[in-house]
């Protein structure tokens, strides 16, 4: 019987042998297989490890490149005063954060000075203490002579209408006081920003203009301001407002009409001479200003070669006593 036999456990082992030992042939083929994939599997992840650490590298100097290009760029381009308005910064910056100018000083293009431009200026009214009808007055004598004027107001809710005409009509309008009260508005920077937005609002309301020029009630240097000058001055120029002093002085207060007549010219003519513009100062509620209006222009007129009548605005140089 083979079952059982000696034959067949002799059998059996060498079968048993050839089993394991095929077995184990396969499972080092199998592991040798699974070890060279391994290897490649590592080999192509270092690879791809690398090119990563590679093209980091390359990205990293890509972007500081890009960086210090964009900032040489920028600061070579433009600087901190290229922002308007400019970042708050001082003691009165909080105030009135909206009260700036409306053109960035740095984008004027300033007209070229002659000594023939005359710039003919109006101060004070048209309110109660320079009624209406003798702005209007003005306002006839220049519509009959073809000429513009600039008329620094002190406005009131019942100038709207003269406003609007001499807005209509060609001339500038700019800012010189609401209050006009010298000792209150000059009593601290604070006084003088809140009584100048008090006017410049005002005068948007009822014309829609903004102006960015103004004259200080009294000129820029006067008994006034001795105190608070320099800063009123410095957060002036800061928000980017343009002053206009004078330099022709009509007197019109105080003199007769026979010496404005004679005086006025004079000074203008001493300009030209010396090769620097005229900003003639005159005020709506003067005795006389108003009768000399005509007669001078006519007497400029006869040098029409000459003179050249002109309205202020941003981008005429500013006139400021104490800067000239």
């Amino acid at each position: 019987m083979y079952f059982g036999s000696v034959k067949f456990f002799r059998h059996l082992i060498v079968v048993t042998t050839a089993l394991f030992i095929a077995a184990s042939l396969a499972l080092v083929i199998l592991f040798a297989i699974e070890n060279k994939n391994l290897k490649r599997q590592l080999e192509e992840y270092e690879a791809l490890r690398n090119i990563g650490e590679t093209t980091d590298n390359v990205s990293d100097t890509t972007d500081t490149d890009t960086v210090n290009a964009t900032d040489e760029t920028t600061e070579g381009d433009t600087s901190p005063q290229d922002v308007w308005p400019p970042a708050p910064s001082g003691e009165y910056a909080g105030m009135f954060p909206d009260l700036y100018a409306v053109n960035a000083p740095w984008e004027l293009v300033l007209d070229e000075d002659a000594g023939g431009h005359v710039y003919l200026t109006f101060d004070d009214g048209p309110n109660d203490n320079a009624p209406n009808y003798k702005t209007t007055e003005i306002l006839n004598y220049l519509k009959e002579k073809d000429v513009s004027a600039t008329f620094f107001v002190v406005p009131r809710e019942s100038s709207a209408s003269v406003l609007r005409r001499i807005d209509a009509e060609g001339h500038t309008i700019g800012v010189h006081s609401y209050t006009h009260a010298y000792e209150q508005i000059y009593e601290s920077v604070e006084a003088f920003l809140e009584d100048f937005n008090q006017a410049r609002t005002l005068i948007y309301e009822q014309t829609g203009i903004l102006s960015d020029i103004f004259r200080y009630p009294g000129g820029s240097i006067n008994d006034y301001n001795k105190d608070t000058r320099a800063d009123i001055i410095a957060e002036m120029e800061r928000r980017g407002f343009i002053c206009f002093d004078w330099n022709v002085d009509s007197n019109d207060t105080k003199a007769s009409y026979d010496t404005m007549i004679q005086e006025v010219p004079k000074k203008i003519h001493e300009n030209y001479d010396a090769g620097r513009r005229s900003i003639v100062l005159f005020h709506d509620n003067s005795a006389h200003g108003s009768w000399v209006v005509r007669p001078l222009i006519k007497l400029l007129d006869e040098h029409q070669n000459e003179y050249e009548f002109r309205t202020l605005s941003p981008n005429v140089r500013a006139l400021r006593w104490s800067s000239e």
